[in-house]
């Protein structure tokens, strides 16, 4: 049944903190652990029956294991199923609850706190566990995908709105851990806009809530901040401290419920930001961005004194990307008689990806040698894009010794003024700050640049801003990649690592 997240005080954790070694042991014989996110309880107040189907592809029978662990965080059982070689069973919500020899169930697990999640053990056989809800009509729902998880995020491309009464949005979260997980909900909006005060929730070592629209929009239901009202439907981003689980679920009035965790992986191809390390250790950690509209940037570093600048375009094809363009050195500006110079070398790049999660390949400057990397994305990056997000005053982390070194401070408009000082020049810059797709947060300014005498119009300029969570802070937005290139004869790129302190 789907319920509210049950009093804190109440949940009855010592069943599953209290792991003795003996039980440990006999995990080890149980073979691989298979996981039902979602199994509804006998006592569904819509009457919802889960329905479990248990396929053994083995050419030999056995005894399955279940266990069950309700919302509270009390894990029952073993019962135990006998099976035959290749044979199917089926069991639902009072099977597991009050038995049935009849299945071959040996046990019961009784009732429970809301609803179950259940871990199945086949030994050694090869068992496909495939579970299920079913409404009092027979229709039949899929229960078995989550929301996909990258470094802790989970994105939810689909909630409705509280207001909605016909189609009600739940989002369960789930925490198998034995300490208790602190969880970040920011809302984008269908305008783009986001949640001004994400709401918060912390859920108990084992625990499961489940929230609704209501509960997030308004700050109900043990949650600590609000969505707000927002136009349409919501995009979210949960970001949590540990390993969680997220179901995004929607149900009608009739009693219906659809289970709306999956997403396409394949959409939006390889666009994203990812941190990456080199296979050659040199230079220290680089950042990898590649924007929707197949523009490629990124930042390379290659040796303690120097850092490489790379804008370019792409291709992708199924599970990878291609391109080429320009390598710059970041900050390497001169004074050439009453002009400015930097330079750069044209280079290719490869990769393999899947989105919102590794990326693995190399890039080749003109004549030189191949430079292996991998990273990992910043799924925060799918957050959404709005101006006031990034309003307030960012400050490169190495300060005036980094390569870009002034302060940005664009206002809740995106109008921002830049100072900075590169290899003895000094440069003034202003120009308005825009989300490059209010689906991600990147950020582009095509500002105006006056150095000494010299001036660039705004067109001949660009400034990216690729914002990311600094660690430890999921869902904060508050470091951000900075880039200003000059892609004409005079090939000037700065760039810098930048924090943000919000006014």
């Amino acid at each position: 049944m789907l319920r509210r997240a049950p009093n804190v005080l109440s949940l009855r954790l010592t069943a599953l903190l209290c792991v003795t070694f003996a039980a440990l042991a006999a995990a080890a014989q149980e073979g691989r652990e298979h996981f039902v996110p979602l199994f509804v309880a006998d006592a569904d107040p819509d009457g919802r029956q889960g329905f479990l189907r248990i396929v053994n592809h083995s050419d030999r029978g056995g005894a399955v294991q279940i266990y069950g662990i309700d919302d509270a965080g009390e894990r029952r059982g073993p019962l135990e199923l006998s099976i035959d070689a290749l044979e199917t069973v089926h069991v639902n919500s009072k099977d597991i609850e009050d038995g049935n020899t009849t299945k071959g169930l040996s046990g019961e697990l009784g009732a429970g706190e809301g609803d179950w999640r259940l871990l199945l053990y086949g030994g050694g056989l090869d068992i496909e566990p495939l579970a299920y809800i079913r409404t009092m009509d027979g229709f039949l729902t899929s229960m078995h995908d989550v929301v996909r998880e990258t470094a802790l995020r989970h994105r939810v491309p689909i909630f409705n709105p509280g207001s909605n009464d016909n189609q009600r949005s739940w989002l369960r979260l789930v925490n198998p851990g034995d300490a208790a997980a602190n969880v970040t909900i920011t809302g984008r909006d269908d305008t783009g806009a986001t949640s001004v005060d994400p709401p918060r929730v912390t859920i108990p070592a084992g625990a499961a809530v489940t929230l609704s629209a209501q509960d997030l929009e308004a700050g109900a239901g043990g949650v600590n901040g609000q969505l707000g009202d927002g136009a349409g439907k919501w995009s979210l981003d949960v970001a949590a401290d540990r390993p969680i689980l997220v179901m995004s679920l929607m149900t009608l009035p009739t009693g219906h419920l659809s289970n709306l965790s999956g997403a396409r992986p394949e959409y939006r191809g390889a666009t994203g930001l990812w941190r990456i390390a080199f296979d050659d250790a040199a230079g220290g950690e680089g950042y990898l961005l590649l924007l929707p509209d197949s523009r490629m940037y990124a930042w390379l570093p290659e040796s303690a004194d120097t850092n490489r600048i790379a804008r370019a375009t792409y291709e992708t094809a199924t599970g990878t990307v291609s391109g080429s363009g320009e390598l710059f050195e970041s900050g390497n500006i001169q004074l050439v008689g009453a002009d400015v110079s930097g330079g750069s070398e044209a280079f290719s790049f490869t990769a393999e990806y899947r989105f919102g999660d590794w990326v693995r390949g190399s890039y080749t400057p003109a004549g030189g040698s191949p430079r292996s990397f991998h990273g990992w994305a910043f799924t925060g990056f799918e957050r959404g894009g709005s101006n006031v997000a990034v309003a307030g005053l960012w400050s490169p982390t190495l300060g005036d010794d980094a390569d870009l070194p002034g302060e940005l401070e664009p206002d809740a408009g995106g109008d921002f003024e830049l100072d900075f000082t590169a290899n003895g020049i000094r440069c003034e810059a202003d120009g308005v700050l825009a989300p490059v797709n209010p689906a991600f947060a990147a950020y582009e300014a095509a500002p105006a640049v006056r150095c000494l005498v010299l001036q660039f119009p705004s067109g001949t300029v660009e400034l990216i801003l690729a914002v990311m969570d600094s660690d430890g802070a999921p869902g904060g937005g508050d470091r951000a990649l900075g880039l200003v290139v000059i892609p004409d004869d005079r090939k000037i790129a700065l760039g810098a690592l930048f924090d943000l302190s919000r006014s």
